[in-house]
Protein backbone atom coordinates (compact mmCIF):
# COMPACT_ATOMS: atom_id res chain seq x y z
CA UNK A 1 0.00 0.00 0.00
CA UNK A 2 2.51 2.49 1.18
CA UNK A 3 4.91 0.93 -1.73
CA UNK A 4 2.24 1.77 -3.89
CA UNK A 5 1.44 5.49 -2.60
CA UNK A 6 5.20 6.79 -2.91
CA UNK A 7 5.31 5.15 -6.58
CA UNK A 8 2.41 6.86 -7.79
CA UNK A 9 4.11 10.59 -6.09
CA UNK A 10 7.42 10.11 -7.40
CA UNK A 11 6.35 8.94 -10.60
CA UNK A 12 4.02 12.27 -10.63
CA UNK A 13 7.56 14.21 -9.68
CA UNK A 14 9.41 12.49 -12.87
CA UNK A 15 6.07 13.24 -15.34
CA UNK A 16 5.81 16.80 -14.18
CA UNK A 17 9.81 17.62 -14.79
CA UNK A 18 10.67 18.17 -11.03
CA UNK A 19 12.65 15.21 -10.34
CA UNK A 20 14.93 13.64 -13.30
CA UNK A 21 14.68 9.82 -13.58
CA UNK A 22 17.83 8.53 -12.83
CA UNK A 23 17.25 9.76 -9.33
CA UNK A 24 14.04 7.93 -9.15
CA UNK A 25 15.16 5.26 -6.66
CA UNK A 26 16.67 7.87 -4.38
CA UNK A 27 13.42 9.69 -3.71
CA UNK A 28 11.17 6.67 -3.92
CA UNK A 29 13.86 5.42 -1.02
CA UNK A 30 13.72 9.21 1.15
CA UNK A 31 9.63 9.27 0.37
CA UNK A 32 9.38 5.89 1.66
CA UNK A 33 11.12 6.55 4.96
CA UNK A 34 9.76 9.97 5.59
CA UNK A 35 6.09 8.52 5.53
CA UNK A 36 6.90 5.75 7.77
CA UNK A 37 8.40 7.79 10.18
CA UNK A 38 5.37 10.34 10.44
CA UNK A 39 3.04 6.90 10.41
CA UNK A 40 4.77 5.87 13.20
CA UNK A 41 5.04 9.22 14.90
CA UNK A 42 1.29 9.90 14.92
CA UNK A 43 0.59 5.94 16.22
CA UNK A 44 3.06 5.95 19.00
CA UNK A 45 1.41 9.24 20.32
CA UNK A 46 -1.73 8.04 20.10
CA UNK A 47 -0.42 5.01 22.08
CA UNK A 48 1.39 7.45 24.87
CA UNK A 49 -1.67 9.53 24.70
CA UNK A 50 -4.08 6.69 25.79
CA UNK A 51 -1.55 5.73 28.83
CA UNK A 52 -1.12 9.33 29.34
CA UNK A 53 2.70 8.37 29.41
CA UNK A 54 4.31 11.02 27.59
CA UNK A 55 7.70 11.13 29.59
CA UNK A 56 8.35 7.80 29.94
CA UNK A 57 7.21 6.39 25.90
CA UNK A 58 9.11 9.84 24.73
CA UNK A 59 12.25 8.35 27.09
CA UNK A 60 11.99 4.46 25.53
CA UNK A 61 11.23 5.78 22.63
CA UNK A 62 13.65 8.33 21.98
CA UNK A 63 16.28 5.68 23.63
CA UNK A 64 15.74 2.66 21.80
CA UNK A 65 15.59 3.93 18.39
CA UNK A 66 18.95 5.59 18.77
CA UNK A 67 20.65 2.22 20.47
CA UNK A 68 18.60 0.55 17.45
CA UNK A 69 19.66 2.63 14.80
CA UNK A 70 24.01 2.04 15.76
CA UNK A 71 23.74 -1.03 17.87
CA UNK A 72 21.78 -3.30 15.47
CA UNK A 73 20.34 -6.47 16.57
CA UNK A 74 17.34 -8.20 14.56
CA UNK A 75 15.14 -6.30 12.29
CA UNK A 76 11.96 -8.57 10.30
CA UNK A 77 12.20 -8.16 7.01
CA UNK A 78 8.41 -7.20 6.60
CA UNK A 79 7.77 -3.21 7.02
CA UNK A 80 3.91 -4.51 8.29
CA UNK A 81 5.74 -6.80 10.84
CA UNK A 82 7.71 -4.88 12.22
CA UNK A 83 5.48 -2.16 12.48
CA UNK A 84 2.95 -4.38 14.27
CA UNK A 85 5.92 -5.37 16.57
CA UNK A 86 6.80 -2.11 17.21
CA UNK A 87 3.17 -0.97 18.81
CA UNK A 88 2.78 -3.81 20.53
CA UNK A 89 6.45 -3.74 21.99
CA UNK A 90 5.68 0.05 23.15
CA UNK A 91 2.30 -1.13 24.96
CA UNK A 92 3.99 -3.81 26.51
CA UNK A 93 6.94 -1.29 27.88
CA UNK A 94 4.00 0.92 29.26
CA UNK A 95 2.12 -1.68 30.60
CA UNK A 96 5.26 -3.06 32.24
CA UNK A 97 6.11 0.26 33.04
CA UNK A 98 3.33 0.75 35.36
CA UNK A 99 3.30 -2.91 36.93
CA UNK A 100 6.91 -3.29 37.96
CA UNK A 101 8.63 -2.41 40.72
CA UNK A 102 12.54 -1.90 40.83
CA UNK A 103 14.09 -4.66 42.44
CA UNK A 104 17.03 -6.64 42.58
CA UNK A 105 16.10 -8.99 39.82
CA UNK A 106 15.28 -6.46 37.69
CA UNK A 107 18.38 -4.18 38.19
CA UNK A 108 20.62 -7.44 37.85
CA UNK A 109 19.04 -7.87 34.32
CA UNK A 110 19.38 -4.19 33.31
CA UNK A 111 23.19 -4.13 34.45
CA UNK A 112 23.50 -7.62 32.33
CA UNK A 113 22.08 -6.07 29.30
CA UNK A 114 23.96 -2.61 29.49
CA UNK A 115 27.38 -4.59 29.68
CA UNK A 116 25.77 -6.94 27.09
CA UNK A 117 25.12 -4.28 24.78
CA UNK A 118 28.33 -1.76 25.41
CA UNK A 119 30.64 -4.84 24.36
CA UNK A 120 28.59 -6.32 21.56
CA UNK A 121 27.50 -3.61 19.56
CA UNK A 122 26.98 -3.09 16.91
CA UNK A 123 25.44 -6.14 15.72
CA UNK A 124 24.96 -6.42 11.94
CA UNK A 125 22.16 -8.30 10.00
CA UNK A 126 21.75 -9.39 6.70
CA UNK A 127 20.37 -6.34 4.94
CA UNK A 128 22.87 -3.81 7.01
CA UNK A 129 26.20 -4.88 6.48
CA UNK A 130 29.07 -2.88 7.74
CA UNK A 131 32.70 -2.04 6.97
CA UNK A 132 35.29 -2.10 9.86
CA UNK A 133 35.24 1.95 9.76
CA UNK A 134 31.38 1.95 10.35
CA UNK A 135 31.71 -0.91 13.24
CA UNK A 136 34.26 1.18 14.89
CA UNK A 137 32.03 4.62 14.55
CA UNK A 138 28.87 2.67 15.48
CA UNK A 139 30.27 1.11 18.36
CA UNK A 140 31.52 4.20 19.93
CA UNK A 141 28.25 6.31 18.94
CA UNK A 142 26.53 3.33 20.73
CA UNK A 143 28.87 3.66 23.62
CA UNK A 144 27.99 7.53 24.20
CA UNK A 145 23.91 6.53 24.07
CA UNK A 146 24.46 3.84 26.79
CA UNK A 147 26.79 6.45 28.85
CA UNK A 148 24.39 9.60 28.21
CA UNK A 149 21.52 6.84 28.93
CA UNK A 150 22.65 5.76 32.41
CA UNK A 151 23.19 9.67 33.32
CA UNK A 152 19.68 10.53 32.45
CA UNK A 153 18.91 7.24 34.45
CA UNK A 154 21.02 8.30 37.52
CA UNK A 155 19.09 11.91 37.69
CA UNK A 156 15.71 10.33 36.79
CA UNK A 157 16.87 7.85 40.59
CA UNK A 158 17.93 11.36 41.89
CA UNK A 159 14.48 12.83 41.25
CA UNK A 160 12.59 9.22 42.46
CA UNK A 161 11.40 8.91 38.97
CA UNK A 162 10.76 5.25 39.20
CA UNK A 163 9.07 5.14 35.79
CA UNK A 164 10.99 6.64 33.98
CA UNK A 165 13.79 4.76 35.01
CA UNK A 166 12.04 1.59 34.32
CA UNK A 167 10.82 2.74 31.06
CA UNK A 168 14.86 3.56 29.39
CA UNK A 169 15.92 0.68 31.43
CA UNK A 170 13.40 -2.00 29.35
CA UNK A 171 15.01 0.27 25.68
CA UNK A 172 18.21 -1.08 27.26
CA UNK A 173 17.21 -4.75 28.68
CA UNK A 174 15.05 -4.90 24.80
CA UNK A 175 18.13 -4.16 22.56
CA UNK A 176 20.12 -6.47 24.11
CA UNK A 177 17.56 -9.49 23.47
CA UNK A 178 17.25 -7.86 19.96
CA UNK A 179 20.99 -8.45 19.53
CA UNK A 180 20.94 -12.06 20.76
CA UNK A 181 18.45 -12.69 18.70
CA UNK A 182 20.64 -10.79 15.53
CA UNK A 183 23.36 -13.20 16.54
CA UNK A 184 21.41 -16.23 16.47
CA UNK A 185 19.79 -15.01 13.24
CA UNK A 186 23.29 -14.43 11.55
CA UNK A 187 24.56 -17.31 12.47
CA UNK A 188 22.06 -19.54 11.18
CA UNK A 189 21.72 -17.92 7.89
CA UNK A 190 25.42 -18.74 7.78
CA UNK A 191 24.96 -22.07 8.32
CA UNK A 192 22.22 -22.27 6.05
CA UNK A 193 24.79 -20.51 3.11
CA UNK A 194 27.32 -23.02 3.83
CA UNK A 195 25.02 -25.74 3.38
CA UNK A 196 23.26 -24.81 0.08
CA UNK A 197 26.69 -24.16 -1.35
Amino acid sequence: MLSKVCNKIVNQLIENHIIQKNDREIYYFGLYQMISFIFNTITTLVIVSFFNMYIEGLLFCVFYYLLRCYGGGYHSKSVIVCYILSILLIIAVLCITIKIKLSMLFLSIFVASFIFVFLVSPVETSTKKLDVKEKKVYQGKTKVILIVGIIVIVLMLIKDFYQGVISMSLSIIIEAFMQVIGLIDNKCGKQQFKLGG
